[in-house]
């Protein structure tokens, strides 16, 4: 996945890591955190569309009580893969800022 090359980012991060879940992939990179929704479907979800996967994503974001983000927090598409990565060996838009440990 063209994710997980730093060359994806305009931040060019030094590394990019890739994290698995059951719905989604995550992408810490030095500075953000982005997450790319998997196009699944299941008892009580349905994410195998476009626009559920973006209604999910918005959900997710907005600020409950106890969830205050420090700093914004964006919803984005994907239209496809950087020019930079199209012949690139390497397997791998808005992100979160990473927290510090």
């Amino acid at each position: 996945m063209f994710l997980a090359s730093p060359l994806a980012y305009g931040e060019r991060p030094t590394q990019v890591e890739t994290i698995e879940t059951h719905y989604s992939w995550v992408f810490l990179t030095d500075r953000y955190v982005y997450k790319l929704k998997k196009p699944l479907r299941g008892t009580g979800f349905d994410f195998s569309t476009i626009e559920a996967r973006r209604c999910n994503a918005e959900t997710e974001v907005r600020p409950s009580g106890s969830m205050m983000n420090p700093e914004p927090i964006d919803v984005t598409g994907i239209s496809g893969m950087p020019k930079n990565l199209r012949n690139s060996s390497s397997s791998a838009a808005g992100g979160r800022p990473r927290s510090s440990p």
